[in-house]
């Protein structure tokens, strides 16, 4: 963080006032981007419902993704995905067993030629849930006392562009599509030399969203003052929910790009539909193929994230996504008719139950 003026201990506040309460209640009612997603989804899950019914199975969408559990739905880890693809195109990373010593770590980090920072996250998550970077031993000490459940740590990607791309392709076809790209633009500030990081923030909706999670993350330094045109980083997690701004890169796919991921996705075994979350060094090197980082792969759960680009609208996003589900009712058709089985309602049941109990665990 760039060097910043402190103000005097006494004036900081560290709860948000009613106000700012208020105003962050009517951001959320005003931008459909920040709306439950129970409310988001329910003209899609009329659709989903169709295509159910046409399919006769109610969880036919387990058959969009074999090579993952439930097809990507809810539930999927991240590391065997992760582990069938090349070098070239994943970070480094370690899978320690839950509950081991700082000391493992340190044995695990080295074995590989890994140094801080690092990203450690649950190889099953959830919107960023104990997504963290980790900058030295007492931080990773921090977060192996807080985690309980299998985690995996990467290596901290310095590249500047991360990008979620959407990738689907029929079983029957070679090529694939890329329908959706997403630019994400960290939560961050940019000093004016006279405003605090909190004043700063207040100018932007999405910092105001935050702001209860900085209070508690970094305290004392939302009322420093960054110098002038000093640009400070405050969430280095590229995820929608923790004020990460999605842009619509629509524009950047070409034919050149889907090659690219056919490539990237005959490595993935059994996956069919989904979003590539990625990070590479420029747009040169990604259309080359070079460059590039898989940071996670998600299956059918994924959403084609261009829609949250604050200037669409809640209607064209309904249109996406019944499009995209239409396109994932007719690749899991395609797929059963190979003999993927489609999931049962009971066991599906029986599955999100345990998701939601280590969903607890994890601390959601």
């Amino acid at each position: 963080m760039p060097p910043a003026n402190n103000v005097d201990d006494s004036s900081l506040v560290t709860t948000p006032s009613t106000k700012l309460k208020w105003r962050s209640k009517l951001i959320r009612l005003t931008q459909w981007e920040f709306w439950p997603t129970q409310l988001v989804y329910f003209p899609v899950l009329l659709y989903y419902l169709h295509c159910a019914i046409k399919a006769r199975a109610l969880v036919f969408v387990c058959a969009v993704n074999p090579g993952m559990e439930m097809g990507g739905l809810f539930g999927e880890t991240k590391s065997p995905m992760l582990k069938e693809l090349p070098d070239n195109f994943k970070p480094k990373t370690i899978y320690p067993e839950p509950n081991c010593s700082i000391e493992t770590i340190q044995q695990l980090l080295a074995a590989q030629g890994m140094t801080y920072p690092v990203v450690a996250k649950p190889d099953i998550g959830e919107r960023g849930l104990l997504v963290e970077k980790i900058s030295n031993d007492a931080e990773m000490q921090t977060y192996l006392d807080k985690v309980k459940v299998r985690f995996l740590v990467q290596e901290f990607i310095q590249f500047p562009l991360e990008l979620g791309v959407f990738y689907y392709r029929h079983p029957e076809q070679e090529r694939g599509t890329i329908s959706s790209i997403i630019i994400k633009e960290f939560l961050s500030v940019v000093g004016d030399g006279t405003s605090n990081m909190e004043q700063l923030l207040l100018k932007n909706d999405r910092g105001v969203l935050q702001l209860p999670k900085l209070y508690k993350r970094i305290g004392k330094e939302m009322h420093s003052v960054p110098a002038k045109d000093a640009y400070v980083l405050l969430e280095p997690i590229g995820n929608h929910s923790r004020g990460t701004k999605f842009l619509n890169g629509n524009h950047l796919i070409t034919d050149e790009l889907m090659r690219v991921f056919d490539c990237i996705n005959s490595h993935s075994k059994g996956v069919y539909y989904g979003r590539y979350d990625i990070k590479c060094s420029s747009l040169e090197a990604l259309y080359r193929g070079e460059n590039i980082k898989v940071m996670e792969i998600n299956g059918a759960a994924a959403e084609p994230g261009h829609i949250y680009d604050p200037t669409c609208s809640i209607f064209t996003a309904w249109q996406v996504l019944i499009h995209h589900w239409g396109i994932a009712y007719q690749i899991a058709r395609a797929n059963h008719r190979k003999g993927a089985p489609y999931g049962t309602t009971i066991e599906t049941y029986r599955k999100f139950k345990r998701y939601l109990k280590y969903y607890e665990e994890v601390g959601g």
